[in-house]
């Protein structure tokens, strides 16, 4: 029987498993680089080992390091999670090698359905249906030449056409999106294709791509299976993956409400098919696509444990990482297929560190105030603490917020009001995003797609003004005695002398736009604020300051709200419905940008960063004529890859970085003078 293990992975698929080990008894290692010795899943494991440096190629890529950390820790087994090296089957291979029980299916299984080339032809024997597609030339050798990818280069090209568009361009190996581009024309193949290749390449090691025929307006549909080491497979229903953005999941749910009990039954019965053809064993998802008119089509295999995985725990009451641990030690599939129940609905949306409204960039940043709600039926797996960094090193991902129903409805409204209870301060998150798109009355009908964010993004993209409350929230916690510019309280009372009698003069700014304000102490306790804009008046009075929720009650022209806001330097951090809003305190001039008129960065020449990442490719030179929307580089964060444009028509006069550097947001990359 296990008795310890070593958890390969970080954040919150970390600290979820090791959930499930300390209630099985087993002892917990974690692993933890440069970037995450404070992090929750370290303090939360019975030892902790380092493993290097931040950059993931060098930590939770590095499986010698990881090796050697089991090895020096005693652990007798590795669960990888997800992602990472969870489905490395020279990794699996490794483990085998040195006694360690690797918490997943054989090397030989990863590697047949790792590669989406090999597993189609293993699935399409196995008579399970697949998506009209190319499946590339077989190549010689694991570093082909330039020659040798043109020849493939070509071949693509050729089977484009005869495949008709649109279709889709994927990389064979990994997934989330990376190494995946749509393709409308046969002139657009060859830009696409390098830059999947170029992608798939940093993300997974391999560059091998296949095409497929894209299938308009798919649902995405999942099926859980799980197989011991005796040969028996099953599955445990499905999940319904459509909302997605950037060909990544952000709400998942089970069951599918389109999915009749029929389709339910042919499509499992497809997966354990597709499992039992490689041979599979432990957990699985065997991913499909289903068209309007409801035939499913096989996508891949993920061998290992989903991000999504909690819907699945919820409807049918099954621990699936205990599952894992109990195929591990070699025993028996606690239930048989007709022993399978599902009770009730689940959802779960995915909470990202990202600005929704610049195409989801994924944002960096340190959280200074974290409230999250415990409320029945629900469930958050998460690992955000005050004062954490999210870095531009790993996934954006703070968590999944996850809750159940005895219907769809139910479970819906669940989910909304978790969300509407949670508050994290200091960076930016999608959580407004995500409350808008469960509220939105084609989803809650069960009416989607995966293209659901694009069709209906004027509504759940828009953003609006700022809304004054905000700006007096803001206004009354600037004014406090805790903030040095303002009059001070001793022991709850405010001094007197002519602190009541001086004018209060703010100016603060939200996107750019500044917003003064007058404020005038009334007594001991209330401000009235006048904005110069609108001439709006506004008597606020700071109730109560909640510093461990960063929350702050106070009261507006009579009417009590609860903010929750947090401050760094001269920037505040105000997580709403309406979203992360960010203000910065411009009444002081502590930056040199402060001492004149805001520039608009639009208006400008200078080309910065939109966030913290690696300069991977520069396609510019200094003198070189570039036109509005060219792509000038590209930045490689949070394991995607990122065009940066020209926002004129102009001449580069310098380049600022170099390949391979790291920049910071807002970071210099280039000048381009216009015309």
């Amino acid at each position: 029987m296990i008795q310890s293990v070593l958890i390969a992975n970080r954040g919150e698929i970390a600290c979820r498993i090791m959930r499930t080990a300390k209630r099985l008894g087993i002892r917990t290692i974690a692993v933890y680089s440069d970037a995450d010795r404070d992090s929750p899943h370290v303090i939360q494991a019975d030892h902790a080992i380092s493993i290097g440096p931040a950059e993931v190629t060098a930590s939770y890529l590095n499986s010698d390091a990881i090796l050697n950390a089991a090895k020096q820790t005693g652990a007798e087994s590795i669960h990888p999670g997800y992602g990472f090296l969870s489905e490395n089957s020279e990794f699996a291979a490794a483990c085998q090698a040195r006694g360690i029980t690797f918490i997943g299916p054989s090397s030989e299984a990863i590697e047949l359905m790792g590669n989406k080339r090999a597993a189609k032809l293993a699935v399409e024997a196995a008579q399970v249906p697949c998506v009209p597609g190319y499946a590339g030339i077989e190549r010689e050798g694991s570093n082909p030449d330039e020659r040798q990818k043109q020849r493939e280069d070509d071949a693509f090209i050729d089977a484009a056409a005869t495949i008709g568009f649109p279709l889709l361009i994927k990389a064979t190996a990994g997934g989330g999106g990376r190494g995946m581009r749509i393709v409308d024309a046969i002139d657009a193949m060859p830009g696409a294709l390098q830059s999947a290749r170029s992608e798939a390449l940093n993300a997974f090691g391999s560059d091998e791509l296949i095409l497929e025929k894209y299938i308009e307006s798919p649902r995405h549909i999942e099926i859980q299976i799980f197989a011991d080491q005796q040969g028996n497979t099953i599955h445990l229903g499905e999940r319904d993956c459509s909302i997605q953005r950037r060909h990544q999941k952000v709400i998942e749910e089970s069951p599918s409400p389109a999915l009749s009990s029929e389709q339910r039954d042919h499509m499992g019965a497809a997966a354990v098919a597709a499992a039992k053809a490689c041979h599979y064993v432990g957990a699985g998802t065997v991913e499909f696509i289903t068209d309007p008119e409801g035939n499913f089509y096989f996508l891949e295999m993920n061998t290992r444990l989903q991000v999504e995985h909690p819907v699945t725990e919820w409807v049918t009451g099954v621990d699936l990482v205990e599952w894992q641990f109990k195929v591990a030690n070699a025993e028996p599939l606690p239930l048989k297929q007709g022993e399978v129940t599902q009770r009730g609905h689940a959802i779960e949306a995915r909470l990202y560190a990202e600005d929704v409204q610049q195409q989801f960039l994924p944002q960096t940043g340190t959280i200074k105030g974290v409230n999250l709600p415990d409320l029945p039926h629900c469930r958050i797996d998460h690992a955000v603490a005050p004062e954490l960094t999210v870095s531009p090193y790993y996934d954006p991902m703070l968590g999944k917020w996850i809750a159940w129903g005895e219907d769809r409805a139910s479970a819906l409204q669940t989910l909304i009001t978790l969300l509407s209870q949670t508050t994290i301060c200091g960076v930016t998150h999608n959580r407004a995003f995500l409350l808008k798109l469960l509220k939105h009355e084609q989803f809650q009908q069960g009416h989607v797609s995966t293209h659901f964010i694009d069709q209906h993004s004027d509504t759940l993209l828009q953003a609006g003004e700022i809304e004054p409350l905000y700006l007096m929230a803001t206004a009354t916690f600037l004014s406090q005695p805790a903030y040095p510019p303002y009059p001070r309280r001793e022991a709850g009372t405010f001094q007197r002398s002519s602190a009541l009698k001086r004018e209060i003069l703010l100016t603060l700014s939200h996107n750019g736009q500044r917003y003064p304000l007058r404020g005038q102490w009334i007594d001991h306790n209330r401000l009235q604020w006048c904005t110069e804009a609108q001439q709006e008046r506004f008597i606020t009075q700071a109730i109560d300051f909640d510093a461990t929720r960063s929350t702050l009650t106070l009261s507006v022209n009579g009417v009590t709200h609860k903010i929750a806001i947090a401050q760094s330097g001269h920037t505040l951090f105000i997580d709403t419905e309406q979203g992360h809003l960010i203000l910065e305190d411009l009444t002081y001039p502590t930056h040199s940008i402060l001492n004149g008129d805001l520039e608009s960065e639009a208006d400008s020449g200078s080309v910065t960063a939109p966030m913290d990442g690696k300069i991977v490719a520069i396609y510019i030179e200094a003198g070189q004529r570039v036109a509005q929307g060219d792509t000038l580089m590209v930045i490689e964060a949070m394991k995607m890859e990122h065009p940066v444009k020209a926002r004129q028509d102009g001449l580069v006069s310098r380049i600022d970085v170099e390949a391979h550097q790291q920049a910071t947001r807002n970071q210099l990359l280039a000048t381009i003078d216009g015309a």
